[in-house]
This record gives structure tokens, sequence and C-alpha cells, in this order.
């Protein structure tokens, strides 16, 4: 069973690219795979929705490392060059996990 770990900024707001995302990661395995997030609202919490589809499983776990530690793809969801999503995207390299990553820009309005 394949073990895709989703990490994504909380201000990630676009639940179809998380979605479609991850279609495409269940027809890669054989419609056999596990999420594996973190559970921080944004991204992952748009991945657990998904998750929720029968012959899906979740796997929330309670640090990036242990996520990373049981994941085979990454899939990185990162707004506005978010730290904790790049280091996560560096602890998956230094792993040898494979990432896939997905920037959105948000532009904050002036005062």
């Amino acid at each position: 069973m394949m073990r895709v770990l989703v990490i994504g900024s909380p201000a990630w707001n676009i639940p179809v690219m998380v979605h479609s995302m991850l279609d495409d990661w269940h027809r890669r395995s054989c419609f056999e795979m596990t999420v594996v997030h973190t559970g921080t609202p944004g991204a992952e919490a748009q991945a657990q929705e998904w998750a929720q589809r029968p012959g899906v499983d979740s796997l929330v776990v309670s640090t990036v490392e242990a996520a990373v530690s049981c994941a085979d793809v990454c899939l990185a969801f990162i707004v506005n060059q978010s730290i904790r999503e790049a280091d996560a995207v560096d602890l998956c390299v230094w792993a040898a996990v494979p990432v896939q990553v997905f920037t959105q820009w948000q532009t904050v309005a002036a005062r």
C-alpha cells in the first residue's frame, strides 16, 4: 500500500488541487493508498476530507519527522514560502522521499 504524505500551509485555499493530486496518486497506487498528514488546517485538512472515501486509509501523525519516516511520496502545498513546509520538503529530500511541490502566492493588502 502506498503512503502519500500531504504537507501544507494552513492558508492553502485550493482544495480542488489537493483532491486532484490525491486522485492521481490513488490511480498510480492501483487504488491502495494511505494519506499521511499531521492534521493541520489547510491542505492537510483538505486531504483528510478526500481520504474519507471508501478504500482509502488515513494516518494522522504527531510530527512531520514521523510522517516523513513512513512516506513513499510527498505532496507539498506551500503558500508564500512557508518555513514549516519548506523544512518538511528538506526532510523528505534527505530521506530520499520523492516530492511534488505546489505553490500559491497570496497578496497581503496594504494598510
